[in-house]
């Protein structure tokens, strides 16, 4: 699926969203083959190239975390973490990394993308 960068950013967040509500991961890249960044609104806004979305291999490196011991949302027992990962691919992103003690999270440990029972996009820890 492509989009054209004249649709500009609001198309850009809607279409990344539908396909990880489709239980797939996959970055956009421009016309000259190079992936460009999740958060690209203001790039697509200057770009005059088409904007093509390619699966993603799913591997990523935990860049940063925060660990919650306050619980926000009635939902989400504590602990709990949000990370940033930045996929093989690039792109960095906010999601969760799923691992039974949270003391073993690490900055650098490689990851693999998978979708949770609810459709989240969420990480494991790889060897």
């Amino acid at each position: 699926m492509s989009i054209n960068a004249e649709q500009g950013g609001e198309d850009f967040d809607k279409t990344f969203k539908t396909f990880i509500q489709a239980g797939e991961l996959r970055v956009p890249q421009s016309g000259d083959g190079n992936v460009m960044g999740l958060t690209a609104r203001t790039a697509l806004d200057s770009w005059d190239t088409q904007v093509d979305w390619v699966a993603a291999s799913g591997r990523a490196t935990l860049y940063s975390f925060v660990i919650y011991h306050q619980q926000y949302d009635p939902n989400r027992p504590t602990p709990y973490n949000i990370a940033t990962v930045e996929l093989a691919e690039g792109p960095r992103l906010i999601s969760a990394v799923i691992i039974d003690d949270l003391s073993a999270l690490k900055v650098g440990m490689a990851l693999m993308a998978e979708f949770d029972g609810d459709g989240q996009l969420v990480f494991r820890p790889i060897e």
